[in-house]
């Protein structure tokens, strides 16, 4: 697998030729040693303003090899010398081989100029045809430089390379050229480090962070809308059970049904004041207080959902404005649906909505949650307009497992109930998809990760005392910090409740640097909580911290939430005890 920089292709590389040779190249076996640079723009140019290089290969005892592509599906050169591509009626007069040896020299020249001790690096040209043959040859190229239709799937593109390269250093020693000096089998290992930092410094820099994170937004985006056509797909069906492992799009899609639902037409009815219609007739509703703030966030602008957690809707049917100072477990999970049950069968008609849109609904499907939906709903839960989007057997870390699974065949008792099944990550990069399935204990996995490959590898960091662990935690959030993530990037999750994980007793200690997850990320710092807290959501950088146990289905599952949350950066503080654990899951899976 060669380097590839940039480590994806740009989003904007319009030729499938170019991406389909960037993607061989970067899983190429025997390349592990190479350096690609994808579109190297060539500033000082020997004949133009400015000009660009395809593809700039740089092998170690070998040379740089400067590659023009040209994936047209036809091509024509007439008696003049000029070439025609496809069917652009456009002559280009110089042609890809001299367009790729003025590009070539201009960057050899430009390279001697700066690092004299490089000077001696061979530098030569191919051009790449994949899509058609070559349909002459004349003195202009050698034709070894040339890798047409009828060559480039028939033997491995790094071999291919490899011989153009080869070729060119044959030819150089049998002209005598004088400044080539084969015995010394350069470019060395080390002066490809430097040309590689010469020709294109450490991207990190060519590639800002804002710019990275504006391209990871767009992957994100662009993925995640692809999920879209599974709600397209279930059409104007009144009733959806969608199930998905985490990363498959579900709160997307979630968000893109009430906003569906919110502009569908309406029976002219005259809304009672104090009805569901009075400040929304779509209820989209979750069960952890950081995703309901978020979904509200993201559909505040559009008319006619209601956002929020369930509990929120629940004390605003019972006219709370805030919990009791006592509350625990008990008021939240018998109390509140309780009093918010009798509420509505006192009054009938009170706060029911034409649609309910459940994310994360494998948190509310114990009974008394699903008896308050079932009146909040017009025509109820059988035959009422409704749409729950879970992860129903890996993310269930709110209730039991036999609480779901009952839940469940309540829903699917409905009419017609249409059930869609998610199996493509839209979320993590691959490496970190693969983890997921490995240590997540994801099966079966999923059918394909939509995101490239960006050569981050996740870390799984051990630590045996809580000392060793506040080194390594703040090791972490450095490392991530330098690379140009900025502090709202990073979460930092724990199994612990905040005031007993590193991040929060490093926190209590007055490190300035880390703020909980509950304040606004206006406020600066790195956010922490926990695993528990940030379920539904994602962030680019994921810390997991203080993870002692992974046996068993509810460290399992805590597990699994927590690495499913990075899209880019994982970092695993796990403590030493678990090594043979780790090492077991690993090879049996």
């Amino acid at each position: 697998m060669a380097k590839m920089i940039p480590a994806v292709s740009h989003p904007d590389c319009k030729s499938p030729g170019e991406i389909d040779i960037f993607n061989r190249l970067k899983t190429e076996p025997g390349t592990e040693d190479w350096t690609v640079l994808h579109s190297l723009s060539v500033a000082r140019h020997l004949h133009r303003v400015e000009g660009e290089i395809d593809f700039v290969v740089i092998v170690p005892r070998l040379g740089v090899l400067c590659i023009e592509v040209k994936a047209c599906n036809s091509l024509t050169i007439d008696a003049g010398g000029a070439w025609y591509y496809g069917s652009d009626p456009s002559p280009d007069r110089r042609g890809p081989f001299r367009q790729a040896s003025e590009a070539m020299h201009s960057l050899r020249k430009w390279v001697g100029k700066l690092r004299p001790d490089l000077a001696r690096t061979v530098f030569w040209t191919a051009c790449i045809f994949p899509r058609c043959p070559l349909p002459a040859v004349t003195p202009e190229w050698h034709p070894w430089q040339v890798i047409d239709s009828r060559t480039y799937g028939q033997r491995p593109l790094g071999d291919q390379l490899r011989t153009v390269l080869i070729r060119a250093r044959a030819r150089l020693e049998e002209i005598r050229a004088p400044w080539f000096r084969p015995e010394l089998q350069e470019p060395t290992p080390e002066q490809c480090g430097a040309l590689t930092q010469l020709l294109r410094p450490q991207f990190e820099a060519h590639e800002s962070a804002a710019a990275w994170a504006r391209r990871v937004d767009g992957e994100l985006r662009r993925f995640t809308e692809d999920q879209y056509r599974y709600v397209r797909a279930a059409g104007e069906h009144p009733r959806l059970l969608v199930r998905g492992p985490a990363g498959s799009g579900k709160t997307f899609l979630a968000i893109e049904t009430a906003r569906r639902e919110a502009q569908r037409p309406r029976p002219q009815d005259v809304l009672q004041p104090g009805t569901g219609g009075a400040s929304g007739h779509v209820l989209l509703a979750c069960y952890t207080r950081l995703l309901g703030a978020w979904l509200k966030e993201e559909v505040k602008d559009v008319p006619g959902i209601k956002a929020g957690t369930l509990h929120r809707h629940m004390m605003d049917v019972c006219g709370m404005a805030e919990a009791p100072p006592e509350a625990g477990e008990d008021f939240w999970s018998r109390e509140l649906p309780g009093r918010a049950l009798d509420r509505l069968l006192e009054a009938p008609g009170l706060y029911q909505f034409d649609a309910l849109v459940i994310d994360e609904a494998q948190d509310l499907l114990a009974p008394a949650y699903l008896d308050f939906l079932d009146l909040s709903l017009k025509g109820g839960l059988a035959e009422g307009r409704s749409a729950f989007f879970g992860d129903f057997e890996r993310q269930a870390i709110h209730t039991s497992p036999e609480v779901v699974q009952s839940g469940m065949n309540a829903l699917l008792q409905g009419k017609d109930v249409a059930r869609l099944q998610l199996r493509e990550n839209c979320r993590n990069t691959p490496r970190i998809a693969a983890l997921v399935q490995l240590l997540g204990g994801l099966e079966p996995g999923y059918d394909r990760v939509l995101r490239p490959d960006d050569q981050v590898d996740h870390r799984i960091e051990r630590y045996s005392t809580a000392a060793e662990q506040r080194q390594l935690f703040l090791g972490a959030m450095d490392r991530l910090l330098a690379v140009g993530l900025r502090e709202q990037d990073i979460v930092v999750l724990s199994p612990r409740a905040d005031d007993s994980s590193v991040a929060g007793m490093l926190h209590s200690a007055g490190h300035r640097q880390l703020r909980p997850l509950r304040k606004s990320a206006s406020a600066g710092g790195v956010g922490f909580g926990t695993i528990h807290a940030f379920k539904g959501l994602e962030a680019r950088a994921v810390i997991l911290t203080d993870i002692e146990e992974i046996a068993g289905p509810g460290p399992q599952a805590m597990l699994y939430v927590g690495v499913t949350r990075a899209q880019n950066h994982l970092t695993i503080l796990m403590h030493n005890s678990l090594r043979e654990q780790v090492v077991s899951m690993l090879t049996t899976r």
